[in-house]
């Protein structure tokens, strides 16, 4: 095996190692960077790999310069405005997903099925901590001490409740439920997109693909679950014709009829919660924080012009909420179009609305499967605490790699129909 391909499997594997396992093994105070990512730019050194598309190179550049003009924006707030450090962690982030990125088109240019393949084995090692843990919180299986404890309290913040029934969501090695559901949703769609796009099989990927699904199920993400229901909706909907097409119609109608109304009943609360805009009573409501951070956000590019071109710094958003007295200088706007504008500024929001325009354009080469996907993993990350997620970007680089020799079945059908117009 190549010790480039060794290191992108290990990649693959490791990108559930977010920094919330700095808190599974009782090290909360180290700095921690995802091993993924650290993996990438191994990995980038070794291949190098072309920058494509050339606008994720600028949105990398607009990052840089936002943190910069961010920090000297802060000076006039007074305090303490952090080190290097905290002025540059969010673009430098930025940028190691989009290396990450261009590795991952590289593989999936290059060998798609190992990349395929890997990730399905990574979904599923992940389902399967997933699982233990669950249990684990529910005291049914033994945690060591610093897991038990982070576990626990994991589980009491990430209870929903069926009427008067808590139930404890899948988060496996995240933070919390969402992104946990994001990167099993991002393997979901790349292993579909294999399986009926690009006419690959094999046990492992059959076994990845129902773990994916039981992990977005799981994970009881609002966000993520909208996403799903839009991509298998699209699907069933479009895409799946003939008698061989039954079994997975009715499977299909059986899991929208079980989200859907779920989905309703979440969203309406969602709504509920956003009719007051006041900090103090925002707080704490996910609908309603949302709606209050994209309001104050815009409202902060209103009163200060001078922030609208590159916005108030990546990262930097909370530092400027937390005078409410409501608000940690922790958080996010949690809305990712609204934290492009206010924190990367028109510049770098048009950069990325652009970097996804062309990820689209090549999503159409799958026809109806591929636009769904593109349209489901976007939902899913436009409600995320943090947007960067490597899950994320590996998705978007299996669609931008997308290409007639790749999926011959769909592009042939896509010409067939053409010409029967």
């Amino acid at each position: 095996m190549k010790l480039t391909r060794f290191l992108y499997a290990l990649a693959l594997l490791l990108m559930p190692l977010t920094y919330s396992t700095k808190f599974l093994v009782g090290m909360p105070g180290i700095t921690w960077v995802n091993p993924t990512v650290l993996l990438g730019i191994v990995l980038f050194l070794l291949l190098l790999p072309p920058i494509q598309p050339r606008v994720s190179l600028l949105i990398i550049f607009s990052a840089i310069v936002s943190g910069c003009l961010g920090f000297i924006f802060l000076l006039n707030l007074g305090g303490e405005q952090g080190g290097i450090y905290t002025v540059f962690r969010e673009p430098i982030r930025t940028a190691l997903n989009f290396i990450w990125f261009w590795v991952c088109l590289r593989f999936a240019l290059r060998a798609p099925d190992y990349l395929v393949k890997w990730l399905a084995v990574s979904v599923v090692v992940q389902l399967f901590i997933a699982v233990y843990l669950w249990l684990g919180a529910l005291m049914l299986v033994p945690l060591p001490g610093t897991v038990a404890e982070f576990v626990r309290t994991f589980a009491l913040s990430q209870v929903v409740w069926f009427g008067e029934t808590p139930v404890v969501r899948l988060g496996g090695t995240f933070i919390e439920s969402p992104p946990f559901g994001l990167f099993m949703l991002s393997g979901f769609v790349v292993i579909t997109l294999a399986i009926w796009g690009q006419k690959q099989y094999s046990r492992w990927l059959a076994v990845g693909w129902i773990a994916a699904l039981v992990g977005v199920v799981g994970s009881l993400a609002t966000q993520v679950l909208l996403g799903l229901v839009v991509f298998v909706g699209l699907c069933l909907v479009f895409l799946l014709k003939g008698r061989q097409a039954i079994a997975a119609r009715v499977v299909g109608l059986v899991l929208m009829l079980l989200i859907t109304p779920y989905l309703l009943g979440v969203i309406s609360g969602k709504v509920s919660d956003a009719s007051d805009l006041r900090a103090e009573v925002a707080y704490g409501k996910s609908g309603g924080e949302r709606l209050f951070h994209a309001y104050y956000g815009v409202k902060l590019l209103a009163q200060h012009p001078e922030y609208i071109p590159f916005g108030l710094g990546p990262g930097r958003y909370g530092r400027y909420v937390a005078q409410t007295g409501a608000f940690p200088e922790t958080v996010t706007p949690q809305v990712t179009p609204v934290e492009w504008l206010v924190e990367y500024g028109v510049v770098g929001a048009v950069l990325l609305i652009w970097w996804l325009w062309l990820i689209w354009k090549k999503s159409r080469v799958y026809g109806i499967l591929g636009m769904a996907a593109f349209l489901g993993l976007f939902l899913a990350n436009m409600f995320q605490a943090n947007w960067k997620w490597e899950s994320w970007f590996l998705a978007l680089a299996v669609l931008y790699a997308a290409n007639a020799e790749m999926v011959p079945t769909l592009a042939g059908r896509n010409r067939d129909a053409g010409h029967h117009r």
